[in-house]
């Protein structure tokens, strides 16, 4: 809930339950939905989350047609609450810009076409990737609404996101990863190798358990596609899983959850024995590049273990974890610079 909402209804920006709907609240035991006139409805007991989100529903479509009300209802919608946890978290902040941008739409059965161009077409002069995730997002909530029987017609679909000016990028080469690798924490080094033998996302990385490392290979399921694979064991990826472990028993005198073996992380901090954040692993990989110059991030690394995987032959396709291999090659090209051979001086005679 944005500032302005919580001055609607006399409350404080909210510093605790950050995770539930706007106007619901966890409170002595319940779930309560704070109206208009902050007035307080009790949902039902923490217990059952299930039912108190039902409840909410119910007083989130009393409150209107609004463009603000459809937003509200489309999350809590199967779909949206299916989508992966950083998605959910990214489209309920850029849900409440959008009842921001069309708070004079209380009947959302007024908004045109127009409208969406318009909003879409501010956003995309200061922020154009944000303006396409805005338009992916509105697409959806009309998309609901019209399945609802709230309006007649999706105002979205013929609007199209503008383009953007993607940034410039590059083949990180080897030397490169190596001058980087040299400047980072052993840890953060053989996290990066890691990323590169396996080439997964840096997300799916920090949640690999010893149970996953099987005797076969190590065990994912991406955290963004939902796709299963295992990445077949190598004398690399054996040797950099023995290098984590071994990190890992020099933390050993620090204090650890008791936790079954199978569950630990494999890259683990000293602080407590748990996984590496996102943020963790970020500052100390920024801070080793800033040392040599570098300018790509750790994301690339995975581009790059995708490109020398086609130039050695091998199935990136299969090891990105994409179902279409045009995803693979698009994801490649754009960070690829071509080979191409030069004419030949011509010979005088």
């Amino acid at each position: 809930m944005t500032a302005a909402q919580n001055s609607t209804c006399g409350m404080r920006p909210r510093k605790n339950n950050r995770h539930l709907p706007a106007r619901m609240y966890e409170k002595h035991g319940a779930f309560h939905y704070v109206d208009s006139d902050n007035k307080w409805h009790r949902l039902g007991p923490t217990s059952d989350y299930g039912k108190a989100l039902e409840a909410y529903a119910r007083h989130v479509s009393a409150g209107g047609n609004s463009v603000a009300a459809l937003v509200d209802n489309y999350f809590l919608d199967p779909d949206f609450l299916a989508l992966a946890e950083s998605t959910k978290k990214e489209y309920r902040r850029l849900g409440e810009i959008i009842k921001k941008i069309f708070a004079e739409f209380t009947d959302a059965t007024t908004v045109e076409p127009k409208h969406i161009a318009q909003a879409i077409d501010d956003e995309a002069k200061t922020a154009p990737v944000q303006s396409r995730r805005m338009r992916s997002l509105l697409l959806s909530v009309f998309a609901l609404a019209v399945r609802k029987g709230k309006v007649t017609a999706n105002p979205v679909r013929d609007i199209k996101a503008r383009k953007y000016k993607k940034k410039t990028k590059r083949y990180v080469t080897d030397k490169e990863f190596a001058a980087v690798k040299a400047k980072v924490p052993p840890t953060m080094a053989c996290i990066m190798d890691f990323c590169y033998v396996t080439a997964q996302r840096i997300s799916d990385v920090l949640k690999v358990t010893i149970g996953d490392i099987r005797p076969e290979g190590v065990y994912f399921q991406q955290k963004k596609t939902g796709n299963e694979l295992i990445v077949k064991m190598t004398p690399d990826l054996a040797e950099i899983i023995e290098r984590a472990k071994a990190l890992n028993r020099a933390h050993r005198k620090a204090r650890v959850v008791p936790i079954n073996d199978a569950n630990r992380p494999l890259f683990r901090s000293r602080q407590g024995g748990k996984a590496f954040s996102y943020f963790g692993v970020s500052t100390m990989f920024r801070r080793g590049r800033d040392a040599v110059g570098a300018k790509w991030t750790i994301h690339d690394i995975r581009h790059k273990a995708l490109t020398d995987a086609k130039n050695l032959g091998l199935n990136p396709t299969e090891l990105a974890g994409h179902k279409d291999e045009r995803t693979t090659t698009i994801y490649i090209h754009q960070r690829e610079v071509p080979i191409v051979t030069p004419p030949s001086m011509p010979k005088t005679a």
